[in-house]
C-alpha cells in the first residue's frame, strides 16, 4: 500500500508581488512499487471517464465564513468541485527490488478561475495500480495574497 507524506509548501510570486503558484512538496514510499500508470493504461478502472483515470487525487478547499469548503468549478456544466488531479506515469523500478520512494512537487494556480481565494488548503491521497490508496495528507492553510 502507498505512503504519502506532506513536506512542505511554498508560493511563488508574480512581478506584481501577487501569489500566483502554490508549489507543494510531498514524499512517497511504496513496497511493491506498482505506482503510476503508461499511457496505453485507458482500460477501465483507468479509462479517460473513469475513477482511476488519474491517480494522484489533489482536493482543493477554500475558507468560507471561517470553514473550509470544496467549491465549484465555474466552467464544470455539472458543477463539480475545483480539483487538482493528477495522472502519474509509471514509476516501478526494473530490476528485483521494486520498493520505491520519492519526492512529488505540485505546481497549484493560487487564483484558479479568478476566484479569489484568501485561504486555501488541499488534501492529497495516491492511489496504485492495484487501486490501494494511500493516507489522506493536508497541507496547513496557505494565506494567498491577491
Amino acid at each position: 500500500m502507498p505512503t504519502l507524506t506532506y513536506n512542505s509548501y511554498s508560493v511563488l510570486q508574480d512581478s506584481a508581488g501577487k501569489d500566483n503558484l502554490i508549489l507543494v512538496n510531498l514524499s512517497y514510499t511504496d513496497g511493491d512499487g506498482n505506482i503510476g500508470l503508461e499511457e496505453y493504461q485507458t482500460q477501465y478502472p483507468f479509462g479517460d471517464n473513469d475513477p482511476f483515470h488519474n491517480n494522484l487525487f489533489i482536493y482543493y478547499y477554500v475558507e468560507q465564513g471561517g470553514v473550509f469548503k470544496k467549491v465549484s468549478n465555474p466552467l464544470s456544466p455539472s458543477n463539480d468541485t475545483i480539483n487538482f488531479h493528477e495522472r502519474i506515469g509509471n514509476l516501478t523500478p526494473t530490476g528485483k527490488s521494486k520498493w520505491i520512494y520519492g519526492d512529488l512537487q505540485l505546481k497549484i494556480p493560487a487564483n484558479p478561475f479568478n476566484i479569489d481565494p484568501s485561504k486555501v488548503k488541499f488534501e492529497c491521497q495516491l492511489v496504485d495500480r492495484d487501486l490501494n490508496k494511500s493516507n489522506l495528507v493536508a497541507t496547513p492553510v496557505v494565506e494567498v495574497k491577491l
